[in-house]
């Protein structure tokens, strides 16, 4: 059995020097690390979907935009023409409009057919937030998700998704992150920001874009940041993305590509607690983690920490580690409660020695980055009003 190389033995204050200018780490605004919050300088120009000040649940943006005008045509290659099956009956629904309320648990699936159609052009375009330097790649950042994650800083751009970016084809978003790229003499490049994969369009989307930076790149490393979801829940959509990859390789690009699936609760209840879906969806995302790495994709979980405690993430290596039989151990730590990590299930670290309570560690001892909190006023809403409590303090 091949392992997923990684861990995590930093410290909790620990920082990185790249994430001082602004940055923060992986993953759907939580990481941010820099003094003030996460309205950012772009975010507060933007001005519509930078709250300072709490807001109500759930969160609509304000001053929609009108739609941009549609992008030229593009030279993408089009070797991804496989056509997408039959949906299953839920996502026959109407596109989302700002008259159409949020109805918590949300129907994810079903929510997923509302964004791509809201979101995706009859070109293949896809809408877009932003694109620019963020923890030492050159990062896309999509709109439109399934979820309504209590902790994210996407939440009004996920909530009121119409009002939000603007389209990029895939070759006008590889354009733009290889010009970063370029200018800060980088290979890394990540695609996230909300959720890229929402559907078979969004997956062919995503491909092209992987196509195109590869074929200017051939040593590029493309990070693809999801929850999931769709690619645990529709079999046709992961052999599409794992068809994807097949058709690359023959087609001689040399770029590597990772993904990053965030694991959201560690049950079912806290799930649905954070996430606003359904509790039933719970398991796709560890089932896509299954399915990629035994597929050989570089595939590895990420945990928002600050929202879980030990117990909790005891219970998510026990998901992980044990039932699911992925390759994870969860260390140790120095001052742990009795039976936390790895211990139960005869796992030893690896690696250095554990120092934090999110210290994940696999047989090569190779880093995982953990997912901090933005504790800005209007997700401190978000949290208080869906339940979910605050387990850690703030990072230093």
């Amino acid at each position: 059995m091949s392992f997923a190389r990684f861990s995590f033995s930093e410290p909790l204050s620990f920082q990185h020097e790249n994430r001082s200018q602004g940055g923060r780490g992986r993953g759907r605004g939580r990481g941010r690390q820099q003094q003030g919050s996460s309205c950012d300088d772009e975010d507060a120009r933007a001005g519509a979907f930078c709250y300072p000040e709490q807001i109500p649940i759930p969160l609509y943006g304000s001053r929609p935009r009108a739609p941009p005008p549609p992008p030229s045509a593009t030279s993408v290659p089009n070797i991804f023409s496989y056509q997408a099956p039959t949906p299953p009956p839920t996502a026959h629904v109407a596109p989302l409009t700002p008259s159409i309320p949020i109805q918590f648990p949300i129907r994810p699936f079903e929510r997923a057919a509302q964004m791509e159609g809201l979101l995706m052009s009859s070109e293949g375009s896809r809408k877009y937030h932003r694109f620019r330097l963020n923890g030492g790649m050159s990062s896309a950042e999509t709109v439109g998700c399934p979820l309504l994650c209590a902790y994210c800083f996407n939440y009004a751009r996920n909530s009121h998704p119409e009002a939000a970016g603007e389209l990029y084809s895939p070759q006008q978003v590889a354009d733009r992150l290889l010009q970063i790229a370029q200018e800060n003499r980088l290979h890394k490049f990540r695609v996230s920001g909300a959720e890229p994969i929402l559907g078979h369009a969004s997956l062919r989307h995503l491909l092209q874009v992987e196509q195109a930076i590869f074929a200017r790149d051939p040593v590029a490393h493309l990070v693809v940041e999801t929850n999931g979801l769709l690619l645990g829940y529709d079999s046709t959509l992961l052999q599409a993305f794992l068809d994807g990859q097949s058709r690359l390789r023959a087609e001689g690009h040399s770029g590597t590509l990772s993904v990053r699936v965030s694991i959201k609760g560690a049950t079912p209840a806290s799930f649905e607690k954070i996430t606003g879906a359904t509790a039933s969806a719970f398991q796709y995302p560890v089932r896509a983690l299954q399915a990629l790495q035994k597929a050989g994709v570089d595939a590895t979980p990420a945990v928002m920490c600050d929202i879980h405690t030990d117990h909790d993430l005891e219970d998510i290596h026990a998901l992980l580690a044990i039932r699911s039989g992925l390759a994870y151990s969860l260390a140790a730590p120095t001052g742990a409660p009795p039976g936390f990590g790895g211990t139960s299930s005869g796992h030893q670290p690896a690696g250095p020695a554990a120092r934090g309570p999110m210290d994940f560690v696999d047989r090569n001892g190779a880093p995982l980055e953990i997912e901090r909190l933005d504790r800005i006023p209007f997700i401190m809403a978000n949290l208080d009003a869906r339940g979910v409590a605050v387990a850690r303090p703030p990072a230093n």
